[in-house]
C-alpha cells in the first residue's frame, strides 16, 4: 500500500530532521508564512500527488491556486494549505543540505540563504547536515509500486485542474481470469482495506485493485 508506506516514511523523515532543527535552531528562520523556497511548478511523485488528492479533495475542487509564480498550495499570508500533507522535499528545506555529484565526483554543500548565517556549511561535520539520496531512492521505491511503477511526475499546480473524478474499483477473478467489479471507492486506503477483508473472508478468491479516472 503505497500511501501507508509514504506516510511512514514522512514519519521517518520528521523523526530525523527534529534533532537537526533543534541543532540549527539559532540559524533557521523557517517560520509559518516564510516562502522563500516555495517556489512555482514542482513536480513531485504521482504517490505524493495522491496523497495531496485524497486528503484535500475539497480544496482541490472548490478552491483555486496561489497566483504563478510561488507555490500553487499557498494561501493569501503565504502560508501552506496542504501542510500535514506537504510533499518530501518541503520537508527538509531550510536544513544544511549535503549530496554526491557523481559527475564531478565530489561533496556539495548548501543551505537557504535566509539560514546562511553562523557556521559556513562547508565547515560543518555530514552528520548536521541533511544527506539527499537515501529517502530519495525510497521514494523512487514507493512510486515503482504505484499502478505501473513508471516514475510519473505532476505538477502541483495541476492538481487543482478539474477532470474525470478518481476512482479505485476492487475486482474478483474466476478461475478463468474473467474479472468481475464488486465496487468502487475514492480512497485508496479504504479500497486496500476492503480488498484486505475480502482476501481474509475468502482466501481462495483473487481480488485486485485498479485506478481508474483522474488525470
Amino acid at each position: 500500500m503505497p500511501l501507508i508506506e509514504l506516510n511512514v516514511l514522512y514519519k521517518t523523515v520528521a523523526e530525523q530532521v527534529a534533532p537537526l532543527e533543534k541543532l540549527h535552531a539559532s540559524r533557521l528562520k523557517c517560520r509559518k508564512g516564510c516562502n522563500e523556497c516555495c517556489v512555482d511548478d514542482l513536480t513531485v511523485f504521482d504517490v505524493e500527488a495522491e496523497n495531496i488528492r485524497q486528503k484535500y479533495r475539497q480544496l482541490l475542487a472548490e478552491g483555486a491556486p496561489h497566483p504563478a509564480g510561488k507555490c500553487a498550495f499557498l494561501d493569501e499570508a503565504g502560508a501552506c494549505r496542504i501542510y500535514d500533507a506537504r510533499p518530501y522535499v518541503c520537508r527538509t528545506q531550510g536544513l544544511p543540505l549535503r549530496w554526491i555529484d557523481e559527475d564531478a565526483n565530489a561533496e556539495m554543500r548548501d543551505i537557504c540563504p535566509l539560514n546562511a548565517e553562523g557556521a559556513p556549511v562547508e565547515s560543518l561535520p555530514a552528520d548536521e547536515c541533511w544527506t539527499i539520496g537515501p529517502m530519495e531512492a525510497k521514494l523512487s521505491e514507493l512510486q515503482g509500486k504505484k499502478d505501473d511503477g513508471k516514475p510519473r511526475r505532476i505538477s502541483l499546480r495541476e492538481l487543482f485542474r478539474k477532470g474525470p473524478a478518481a476512482s479505485w474499483v476492487l475486482l474478483r477473478l474466476d478461475d478463468n481470469g474473467n474479472e468481475f467489479e464488486i465496487r468502487r471507492f475514492a480512497d485508496e486506503l479504504d479500497a486496500e482495506i476492503q480488498k484486505q477483508e475480502m482476501e481474509t473472508i475468502d482466501h481462495k478468491q483473487t481480488y485486485l485493485l485498479r485506478y481508474e479516472g483522474g488525470e
